[in-house]
């Protein structure tokens, strides 16, 4: 194909009719559309990339996404070497129910630099969420009142309880 072409063979320029390798460029554009329709104008100046070698899934990453038509654009706007010195405690996934327990909202506003708007009703529906005790784990075989009537050994038609 014409990517191997570039990368294994000499290529003449169209302008200067010189001949040499092709050099892999690094562009920046934005995308406007989607499909065989879609437009692209010049982004950024100077787009950049992981030194050769480095595995870009070792860098910290910001990355934001943008609604272009029906899509969904992933844009990296910016990257550098992983922080170096950062406890493992930090590095390791945290426990889904240590990192949405139960917190005031007085504490939820002063961690988030902002003024708690919400009265004691609201503290009271937050606290009255936490009192419930824990969801139970179910396994995968056992029926409860969520259970999908055929999603165990009967067929749709040998369940009583739906409609027929």
């Amino acid at each position: 194909d014409a990517e191997t072409a570039y990368r294994e063979e000499l290529t003449q320029c169209p302008h200067c009719s010189e001949t040499a390798q092709a050099e892999h460029l690094i562009e920046c554009v934005i995308r406007h559309g989607e499909g065989e329709g879609a437009q692209y104008s010049e982004g950024c100046q100077s787009p950049k990339r992981p030194p050769d070698g480095v595995d870009p899934w070792e860098y910290d990453l910001w990355v934001s996404e943008e609604k272009v038509g029906q899509a969904t654009a992933i844009r990296i706007t910016k990257f550098s070497p992983p922080m170096d010195g950062v406890s493992s405690d930090l590095l390791a996934p945290m426990e889904f129910n240590d990192f949405f327990s139960h917190m005031s909202l007085d504490e939820q506003a002063k961690n988030l630099g902002r003024t708690n708007v919400f009265g004691p009703a609201e503290q009271e529906a937050v606290d009255a969420f936490f009192a419930k005790p824990p969801a139970q784990p179910v396994a995968p075989d056992a029926e409860d009142k969520n259970s999908v009537p055929w999603g165990g050994s009967k067929k749709p038609e040998e369940d009583e309880d739906l409609p027929q």
